[in-house]
């Protein structure tokens, strides 16, 4: 058998992108015929994009390949901004800028917005306003545009002043016409006569009306009266003082200590005189002023002036005495200052002149007075009451020189605030001073407690009817002589006492027993006392008041 011969072969079916082809060939000998492929063709890509993405695309078979969201920049004009792919060619519809927010430049001249898409700088413009804002010291604008301060400075006062009529004048800034505030007319400007005084201010021109002279004060000499215009300063008025005749009460201005007259046109005081009196009751027999008080008294004002002491019994002829809280004389001039002592000797009848009482029954003893010097009353022995007329705290804490400085140490009945002191006393809170109730004889029973730290030297000593004493927890010191010669039977130290004063228990015959709280590191003198002896509390209470009495004890 002969062999085929083929033809050039004829495409019966065309390839694609997608598919391969035939190729039909044919013998042409036998009409026989036979295939064979034909391959694929290539892809025809084509760029492509939309809003958010680009691609390739084959225009045959539309398959896609390398797809990639858009690389985006900005086109800008003054106004608007256009968003365009910086890849692929793809431009967006165009935008007006946007941006609430105005800023300003580093002159703060001129002002600008940023685009919040696309960071372009847009409506650019220079700040402007035909109002100034002002306060006190400065003026400013604010843009009309943007809303930001522009312009601040501090005001510019000219030369100029500009009246305000009697209030004063002010100042113009000579760049936002702020009006400063109103100061007073030049005091050069003001000028005056004898009948009055007015405003020519050389700064602004202002020219007042006549006003009288006016003053509330007084001037004075001995002599004559004046006075000073407030305004002006110039002097008017001046008069010789004018007071009335003398003689009868109503010629007479007084007070407790004093009568004197004054100016009927200025007030002015003069001829200042102690009242003519010596004991309480008496009425003066120049102004007719009754007085209160034992007036006939001594009085020493000290060196400062700022208090008086009582010194001696003076021309006083009744036994019941009154002194004063306060008193003046012409060594105060006549200022009244409180009476805050009572001095050394004061009351010691011993040598007294014919002209005293021969005794003293009573003394009325202010709240003011806070010391009472040595023998202030020695031998006032028809002493029946004292009155004192603070509180028992302030009775505690007068500075009283010694026994005889006290007048309770002969008195039978003792008055703190109106109330009687006798039988039972409580103290709290205070501290008891030297010779505050020495040889007081009402008292029963006494209780120290609350913060008071301290009994003093001498506070209860011959206190004979004393029988029972209590201490509080805060006491730290017991005087020397505090309690003797009582009748105490037994008494408690307190944990916190660390000091007896020598003698602070000396003759108490009847104090049989001493509880001390603490009875260790206790000492007299320099000689220790052990402990085991002060745990017993009859041995403790012959040492406090035979053995050891008259020296110091301490506590370490």
């Amino acid at each position: 058998m002969l062999p085929h011969s083929w033809d050039e072969g004829t495409v019966t079916k065309q390839p694609t992108c997608t598919q391969t082809g035939v190729k039909t060939y044919t013998c042409t000998k036998c009409e026989a015929t036979k295939t064979e492929s034909v391959a694929k063709i290539a892809h025809d890509f084509e760029e492509k994009f939309d809003a958010s993405n680009h691609w390739e695309e084959c225009s045959m078979c539309h398959a896609k390949r390398n797809t990639q969201a858009h690389s985006f920049a900005y086109e800008t004009a003054a106004e608007q901004h256009t968003k365009y792919c910086t890849e692929c060619g793809y431009k967006a519809d165009p935008e007006a800028h946007t941006s609430n927010t105005w800023l300003t430049d580093a002159s703060n001249q001129n002002h600008y917005k940023v685009c919040s898409v696309c960071k372009a700088t847009f409506d650019q413009g220079t700040h402007a306003s035909d109002t100034w804002k002002t306060d006190g010291t400065s003026h400013w604008k604010v843009c009309d545009t943007c809303g930001k301060e522009f312009a601040k400075a501090e005001h510019e006062y000219g030369d100029a002043f500009y009246s305000d009529g009697k209030d004063g004048h002010h100042q113009e800034c000579t760049v936002c016409g702020h009006k400063s505030d109103i100061t007073d007319h030049d005091p050069d400007g003001i000028q005056s006569d004898a009948s009055g005084h007015w405003i020519n201010c050389p700064d602004c021109g202002y020219t007042s009306a006549k006003e009288a002279h006016e003053s509330t004060t007084w001037q004075t000499n001995d002599e004559q009266h004046w006075k000073i215009c407030d305004t002006c300063g110039r002097e008017f008025d001046r008069g010789e003082h004018k007071y009335p005749s003398s003689g009868t009460y109503g010629d007479y201005e007084s007070d407790e200590h004093a009568h004197w007259q004054e100016c009927e046109v200025c007030g002015k005081e003069s001829q200042h005189e102690n009242h003519d009196v010596n004991d309480p009751g008496d009425t003066c027999p120049d102004c007719g002023e009754v007085v209160g008080y034992s007036a006939g008294l001594e009085f020493l004002v000290n060196a400062d002036k700022t208090y008086f002491t009582v010194v001696g019994i003076g021309t006083v002829t009744d036994g019941d005495i009154i002194i004063p809280s306060t008193y003046a004389d012409a060594t105060s001039d006549f200022s009244t200052l409180p009476v805050s002592g009572i001095g050394q000797d004061c009351f010691d009848l011993t040598s007294k002149p014919a002209t005293v009482p021969l005794d003293i029954t009573s003394v009325t003893i202010p709240a003011s007075v806070v010391r009472m010097e040595g023998n202030a009353f020695y031998r006032c022995d028809a002493m029946t009451e004292v009155k004192y007329e603070g509180t028992l705290s302030q009775w505690c804490s007068i500075a009283f020189s010694g026994e005889y400085a006290n007048p309770a140490h002969t008195a039978d009945a003792l008055y703190i605030g109106g109330e009687l002191i006798e039988g039972v006393l409580t103290i709290n809170n205070s501290n008891v001073g030297n010779y505050a109730f020495n040889r007081y004889e009402r008292l029963t029973s006494v209780t120290v407690g609350g913060s008071a730290s301290r009994v003093g030297n001498n506070a209860f000593s011959y206190c004979t009817n004393l029988t029972s004493v209590t201490l509080g927890s805060s006491i730290t010191s017991i005087g020397s002589h505090a309690f003797d010669n009582c009748a105490i039977t037994t008494i408690t130290i307190p944990y916190s006492v660390t000091s007896i004063g020598d003698s602070a228990f000396n003759g108490c015959a009847q104090l049989q027993t001493v509880t001390f709280e603490n009875p260790n590191n206790w000492a007299w003198g320099s000689t220790a006392i052990e402990s085991e002896l002060l745990s017993n509390p009859a041995t403790a209470a012959k040492f406090l008041t035979d053995t050891f009495c008259p020296y110091n004890w301490t506590r370490s």
